[in-house]
C-alpha cells in the first residue's frame, strides 16, 4: 500500500498553507506528510491496496455512491486523490465526482460523494420534517438519480444535539435509514458506521490499543469535550445501524474501532486555530473544543476505504456486475 496521498483536511501545516486552491469545478490540494502508521489486519482478513491498477481491477466499469455526512466524505477523498482521480464538485460542495481513468484493460471507476447528512428524500414526509424542524440548511443531495451501481450509506450524526438530546423526533435516523436502504436496493447498498471520537484527541501522539481506546472514551469527562454527551449517542449508533441493516436485507459496516483508536491523526492534533468571523484573524482553539471527529490525510480514512473497496468489489462480483 502505498502511505503517501494528499490532504483533505488540515493536518501538518502551517495556516496560510493549507487554503486549497479552487477552480472549474476541480479541487486542487496539496501534499502533507504521510502517516507513520499502517493498520495491519490478520493474515485471513487482506485488504485490496490503495492503487489505482488494483482498484480498477477490482471495481472496472463501476459507479459507486457514498451518500452521508463529512465522515464519510473523508472517505471519498481517500479514495479520490489517493486513485490521483480527476475530481469535480458543484458549486454547493454537497456533490463530488471522481473520474478513475483505468488504462485499456479495465472500464473507468466512478465514485460519487454526496452531502446527505440526514438521509432525506424528495418526498413530501421529507419535505415536511424540513419545514417543521427548519433543516433547511442540511445539505440533501439526492442519490437515486445517480444510478449507481452500489450504495454506501453514512450514519446521519446531525439528528443528535451537542447536549445528546434528539434535534428531531426520536427514531428519525432509523427510519430514514430503512427507507434509503429500500430505495437504493438492499442486496447493492451497505450502511457504514465511521464516527467513533476520542474524547482529548490533540494530547495524543501515537495510536491506541482498541481496549484503551474504549476505557478512555467511556471514562471521559466533560473537562475532555463539551460534546461528550453528543458522542455518547454516537457510540450506541453502530448498533441500531446493524440491526436496521439486517432487517432490510442490507449489508453493515463497523468501522469505529478503526478510527477510536487513530486520535494521532484527528484533525484536532494538528487543527489548533480558527479563524474569528468579527475580526477575520486565526484565533486559538481551546484544546477541549478541537476537533476529534475529523482525520488527516493520510491516515486511517485510507483504510477505510480500502474496507469499503473489498465490500464492493465482493458483492460487484457476488451480482455479476463488474465489464
Amino acid at each position: 500500500m502505498t502511505l503517501e496521498t494528499w490532504q483533505f483536511a488540515v493536518c501538518d501545516w502551517k495556516p496560510h498553507h493549507l487554503h486549497a486552491a479552487q477552480g472549474a469545478g476541480a479541487e486542487v490540494v496539496v501534499p502533507t506528510n504521510r502517516d507513520p502508521y499502517e493498520w495491519v489486519p490478520r493474515a485471513s482478513c487482506a485488504l485490496p491496496p490503495l492503487e489505482r491498477t488494483a482498484v480498477c481491477a477490482l471495481l472496472s466499469g463501476l459507479r459507486v455512491v457514498l451518500v452521508g455526512d463529512s465522515t464519510l466524505a473523508m472517505v471519498f477523498h481517500s479514495l479520490a486523490l489517493a486513485l490521483r482521480a480527476r475530481t469535480q464538485m458543484d458549486t454547493s460542495g454537497g456533490r463530488r465526482v471522481a473520474h478513475v481513468a483505468c488504462g485499456p484493460h479495465a472500464a473507468p471507476v466512478t465514485v460519487v460523494s454526496l452531502r446527505n447528512d440526514l438521509l432525506l428524500q424528495d418526498t413530501p414526509q421529507d419535505k415536511k420534517v424540513v419545514r417543521s424542524h427548519r433543516l433547511e440548511w442540511f445539505r440533501k443531495a439526492p442519490w437515486l438519480k445517480e444510478g449507481g451501481n452500489l450504495t454506501i450509506l453514512g450514519a446521519g450524526l446531525h439528528d443528535v444535539g451537542s447536549d445528546g438530546s434528539d434535534k428531531i423526533e426520536p427514531g428519525f435516523y432509523a427510519r430514514h435509514l430503512a427507507a434509503a436502504i429500500r430505495s437504493s436496493g438492499p442486496n447493492r447498498t451497505a450502511a457504514v458506521a465511521i464516527a467513533a471520537p476520542q474524547p482529548g484527541c490533540s494530547r495524543f501522539t501515537a495510536p491506541l490499543p482498541l481496549s484503551r481506546a474504549r476505557l478512555l472514551a467511556n471514562n471521559a469527562s466533560a473537562a475532555d469535550s463539551p460534546y461528550l454527551a453528543q458522542w455518547r449517542v454516537w457510540a450506541q449508533r453502530p448498533a441500531l445501524m446493524r440491526s436496521v441493516a439486517l432487517a432490510n436485507g442490507a449489508s453493515f459496516l463497523d468501522l469505529t474501532s478503526m478510527t477510536i483508536t487513530r486520535p494521532d491523526r484527528a484533525l484536532g492534533r494538528f487543527k489548533t486555530w480558527m479563524v474569528d468571523k468579527a475580526s477575520k484573524k486565526d484565533v486559538p482553539i481551546p484544546a477541549r473544543a478541537r476537533d476529534c471527529v475529523h482525520f488527516c490525510l493520510p491516515g486511517p480514512t485510507d483504510t477505510l476505504a480500502r474496507v469499503l473497496i473489498a465490500w464492493a468489489a465482493e458483492r460487484a462480483r457476488e451480482g455479476g456486475m463488474l465489464t
